[in-house]
């Protein structure tokens, strides 16, 4: 129900009618707006880590994965991506998940004929020396839920190779 009254309050408040927002919040019974006020502010809250952290990326993991037969990259996406939802459902949010800003990409072959390939990217924006020093300051949830993704990988993929890379340069052209 946060979720609802946050997005029509922000609705309201891009549309031009911030009085109406400030309206709606207004009429709320006082328990309902303490509960808001204390989403939005963990919402505004950054994230742990976040002022030791880079702007830009300066790590970066990169992932080969190979699908088994008949295994959909949808349904392995759904499978990896559980304990991220477990832990958000858990904790009402997923900043506490990551311990620095991460951003994930999973790249298709464009060739068509093949959809049992396809790489992930992770990109870090991280604070520590070493890749141990990242690992190390992940929350130990994380940690454990770690088995579940590999569970997931296990169960669908034929293999994985992991490499974990430092930026030497980041490069944005046709700005």
């Amino acid at each position: 129900m946060d979720d609802k009254i946050i997005e029509k309050l922000v609705s309201l408040n891009n549309s031009g009618f911030e009085n109406s927002a400030w309206d709606e919040f207004s009429g709320l019974p006082a328990d309902e707006r303490k509960k808001l006020l204390s989403k939005l502010l963990e919402l505004a809250e950054p994230a742990k880590n976040a002022n030791k952290a880079v702007s830009m990326p300066n790590a970066a993991s990169v992932i080969k994965r190979k699908l088994k037969p008949g295994v959909s990259f949808e349904h392995w996406y759904q499978e990896w991506q559980a304990p991220i939802k477990a832990h958000t459902m858990s904790t009402g949010s997923l900043k506490a998940y990551f311990p620095v800003p991460t951003r994930v990409i999973n790249l298709r072959p464009a060739d068509t004929n093949n959809v049992e390939e396809f790489v992930t990217i992770g990109f870090v924006c991280s604070p520590f020396e070493s890749v141990d020093e990242l690992l190390d300051a992940r929350p130990e949830e994380l940690k454990a839920s770690e088995s579940k993704r590999k569970e997931a990988n296990d169960a669908l993929l034929v293999h994985s190779e992991n490499q974990f890379y430092y930026v030497a340069s980041d490069d944005i052209y046709g700005i």
